[in-house]
């Protein structure tokens, strides 16, 4: 948030991030701060639930369950995972 208004800042204008903070809380209070989370919320956390869910369920899988090292199922088991997550 104080990124985003120090970003869109007129040019020329000279004001700091103290400045901006205290800007903020003049105009929205505390919660100012909070602006955009549900936003970030609803894509962040449906792509995390891909993420672990498509991890586990190939990890299951993939591996065998004595534990031994399997590198490339694994990195296969990551990749999966990472495909799910940014699809």
């Amino acid at each position: 948030t104080v990124k985003t208004h120090m970003q869109a800042l007129k040019p020329g204008a000279r004001l700091g991030v103290v400045d901006v903070v205290r800007g903020i809380v003049q105009d929205t209070g505390g919660l100012g701060f909070l602006r955009g989370i549900t936003a970030i919320a609803s894509g962040c956390i449906p792509a995390h639930i891909a993420l672990f869910t498509s991890y586990e369920c190939s990890k299951s899988r993939l591996l065998s369950a004595g534990g031994e090292h399997e590198p490339v199922r694994a990195a296969l088991c990551g990749a999966c995972a990472t495909l799910c997550h940014d699809v």
